[in-house]
């Protein structure tokens, strides 16, 4: 027979066993929906991370594209090309109307060169970085950037040619966008994500952003993993 005492630990086993095993139950219940979860709503993030990714790069390129097809529109105008000829004796001219066309590209900078890649007008005083460069680089259909005074400007540039049929070109039409001003608070609606710009590197530089400049400090200092299927400009 089976006294009292003995009956009492063995329902007192019998209840910490079954409390044991119902608390693993739970813990591993938990950590499952935790991590199922957690990876669906990772996945969700991605997904919309690529989308908003794809929506960005198609916005910029194709602010871009328009840029350089006004470019080669406005390096085939006779009017344009007479100014150019005409420099060396007015200046002036030349770059009222290099003025004019920034405004109705709505570009931040912009440069008329000769064929030696001498400035013959400009909107702004920097014109070392820009001497620097192989304007054909930036005649392409896509996005290129380059670093001017410690600012990103999207540029793009058209031959010149006083005869359109030589194979001769006689300068270069070339302009820049600010690329502060492309992640606009429109583009942050639409993708509906904090939308920043950045090169990677040792230090990150921040290409354009609508972070406050608190917040963006904190960016430029955080380790960046590349997420596969996220589209670099």
């Amino acid at each position: 027979m089976i006294n009292r005492q003995t009956f009492s630990t063995l329902r007192a086993r019998i209840l910490l066993s079954y409390f044991f095993f119902l608390t693993l139950l739970v813990i591993v219940t938990f950590y499952v929906v935790q991590s199922t979860t957690y990876e669906h709503s990772t996945g969700q993030l991605v997904a919309h991370a690529q989308a908003s990714s794809n929506v960005v790069r198609d916005k910029v390129i194709s602010r871009s594209n328009a840029l350089q097809e006004s470019l080669n529109t406005v390096s085939k105008d006779f009017s344009f090309k007479q100014l150019m000829v005409g420099s060396i004796e007015d200046k002036i001219s030349l770059k009222v109307a290099l003025q004019n066309y920034q405004r109705r590209n709505d570009a931040d900078i912009a440069w008329v060169l000769d064929n030696k890649r001498k400035v013959l007008a400009s909107t702004t005083i920097t014109e070392t970085d820009i001497l620097k460069i192989n304007a054909q680089d930036f005649t392409h259909r896509d996005i290129q950037l380059l670093f001017i005074e410690d600012q990103f400007y999207l540029i793009k540039a058209a031959p010149v040619k006083y005869v359109e049929s030589s194979r001769n070109i006689n300068g270069w039409l070339i302009m820049g966008i600010d690329t502060r001003r492309l992640i606009t608070a429109e583009l942050v609606d639409l993708t509906d994500m904090d939308v920043t710009l950045l090169q990677l590197g040792a230090n990150h530089k921040v290409i354009g952003t609508k972070l406050s400049s608190r917040l963006t400090d904190q960016l430029v200092n955080l380790p960046i993993n590349k997420e596969a299927g996220l589209h670099p400009l």
